[in-house]
Formats: C-alpha cells, structure tokens, sequence
C-alpha cells in the first residue's frame, strides 16, 4: 500500500498541477480526487472491518468504521445531488445558489467535527498496542 501511495500522489499532484496552470477543469476537480484515492479508502475501510473482527484494537477499529461509513455516505450524497441537476433548479425556484461543491463542503465540515471528537481519544499507534502486550 505504502508503495502505491507513493506513486499515486505525485501523479495526482502532477495532473493537478497541469489543471491548475492549463485551466483544465477535470484536472483540478473533486471527482478526479476520487478516481485517484476513492480505492486507497476501501482499503482502509476493509482493513479496519478486518481488524474488528479479529479483536484489534476493536474501539478504534469501530469508530473508523464509522468514520469510513460516513464518508461513503457523503460522497454518495454528493454524486446524487450532483447527477440530480438540482441546483439549477432549486436557483429557478428560489433564487438560491446551492451547488454540489457546497454540499460537499457542508457534509465535510460535518464529517470532520465527527473525526475530532471521536478519533483522537480511541486512536493508538501500532507500535504503542505492541509494547503494551
């Protein structure tokens, strides 16, 4: 995984770098974010499902399956009401501007109060769960 990751995220950088300076849209959008890392989350959320089941660390384990859950749960959210075509809808009727990047980033502030308050006390590194065995 460490070995991906490391090859990942330079050529995310690197196309959004291009999009940024090209003005290429696609390049610098949340949706290629999530071609690119969307599948780096499954991992982790299969990992800690595994790691629950097995006994590990099962609070922490718990509560990034939570966290996990409810990122899927944005994104889902998101890609509804962006392939809904809403927005433009909701500004005819309402006069109100309310685009999927708006959700996103309500769900998201939302998303990371929950991390703050139920991570930092149930998160342990690995090598600490080891030494105390």
């Amino acid at each position: 995984m460490q070995t991906i990751a490391l090859i990942s995220l330079p050529v995310y950088a690197l196309l959004l770098t291009i999009g940024a300076i090209g003005g290429i849209q696609f390049l610098i959008s949340y949706e290629l974010l999530c071609i690119f890392f969307m599948w780096h989350f499954m991992v982790f959320f299969v990992l800690n499902i595994k790691n629950y089941k097995e006994g590990v660390n099962r609070e922490m384990n718990k509560r990034f399956i939570v966290t996990w859950s409810l990122f899927l749960a944005l994104n889902l959210l998101y890609y509804i009401y962006y392939l809904s075509g809403l927005s433009p809808v909701l500004y005819q009727n309402t006069g109100i501007w309310f685009n999927q990047n708006y959700l996103l980033h309500v769900l998201m502030i939302g998303w990371f109060i929950y991390m703050y308050i139920a991570l930092p006390k149930s998160v342990v590194d690995r090598e600490e769960t080891e030494s105390s065995k």
